[in-house]
């Protein structure tokens, strides 16, 4: 964080009482671990906050907010009149979906980011695409203004930059990444307690829709396409439901040949989501850019105007044209 930065975002704080904290829909490990930290952060300050995300949050990060805190955006909104508005994990506006809403011409945004095309659309920009997770941005927040960081803010902080990194798979784990959470270790983030909670806790409704889904898997590409589904008649007849599919694409990796996963979401009969996944040096970015999406090299999604299986093909056809291509990471 620069000393620039950290001075505008210190003056935005000096002048704002009324604080939304919000990031994107359908909230993931990292928007929720480093809301949570941010939060704490901010009510220690005595600053009054409030927080909301379109979409639920997924059971399997609930133990991080078991006061529910941050809550779903849902129409009617409240009545808020934010002064200022932290945005994180988001790389553009849109991305917060109605919480927009419930921004005002006067809030002042502070755009808290790592993603690597972020639109720039806070008064404050605070931008690092080298970090593997926004929460380990947060974490550096936090240590810079010397807050005592408590076994809670270390859990989420943790959970944060282990969701986000793959389980420290991806190529966004450097170094610092794993000493930032050797330290929360320190200050009682409880690795053993987060893994369980976040990967083998599930429900068996969950366990079941995992079952179908990948019953129904589609190899392409001599095998190094790996395509997972879910209708929304699966998740009526698991019992399963929508926001805890989060997770279920890394699934689409775990065969040894499988270059690039996708799973694909029916959101409604013509509308579908469709979240990507790459390895050994494989950017997948660029088709999640190209259909209005976006995300990191290993990472990213997007949604499509289309039906479940028109939305198989047409991503089949640009994921098969970028193996043939050979297009790497960084290249």
């Amino acid at each position: 964080m620069s000393v620039k930065t950290a001075k505008a975002v210190e003056k935005v704080l000096n002048r704002a009482k009324n604080i939304l904290v919000t990031s994107h829909q359908d909230p993931d490990g990292d928007s929720v671990g480093s809301q949570m930290a941010l939060i704490a952060y901010l009510v220690k300050k005595k600053k009054k906050v409030a927080a909301f995300n379109q979409g639920k949050m997924p059971n399997k990060y609930r133990f991080l907010d078991p006061k529910g805190i941050i809550q779903e955006a849902a129409e009617p909104l409240p009545d808020l009149v934010p002064d200022a508005a932290f945005v994180v994990e988001c790389p553009s506006l849109r991305r917060i979906g109605c919480v927009q809403k419930l921004l005002r011409p006067e809030t002042v945004i502070v755009n808290i980011d790592h993603h690597p095309r972020n639109e720039k659309f806070g008064k404050v920009n605070w931008l690092d695409s080298k970090a593997s997770a926004v929460g380990e941005m947060i974490y550096d927040f936090l240590a810079a203004a010397r807050f005592k960081i408590t076994p809670a803010v270390a859990e989420a902080l943790y959970t944060a930059i282990l969701t986000d990194t793959g389980r420290f798979r991806y190529s966004s784990t450097h170094p610092r990444t794993l000493e930032i959470c050797s330290h929360l270790m320190k200050l009682g983030a409880n690795p053993q307690k987060i893994t369980e909670e976040v990967y083998y806790r599930i429900s068996p409704s969950d366990l079941r829709l995992v079952a179908r889904v990948l019953e129904g898997m589609e190899l392409h590409h001599g095998n190094q396409i790996c395509f997972l589904s879910i209708d929304n008649r699966t998740l009526a007849e698991t019992g399963a439901r929508f926001e805890d599919t989060e997770g279920i694409v890394d699934y689409s990796l775990f065969l040894r040949e499988v270059q690039v996963g996708a799973l694909f979401k029916e959101l409604t009969p013509g509308k579908t989501k469709v979240s990507l996944r790459s390895q050994n040096g494989i950017d997948i970015s660029p088709i999640a850019k190209s259909f209005g999406g976006g995300g990191h090299p290993n990472a990213s999604g997007c949604a499509l105007s289309l039906s479940l299986a028109e939305a198989k093909r047409t991503v089949l056809e640009k994921v098969s044209e970028l193996l043939q291509n050979g297009r790497l990471a960084g290249r």
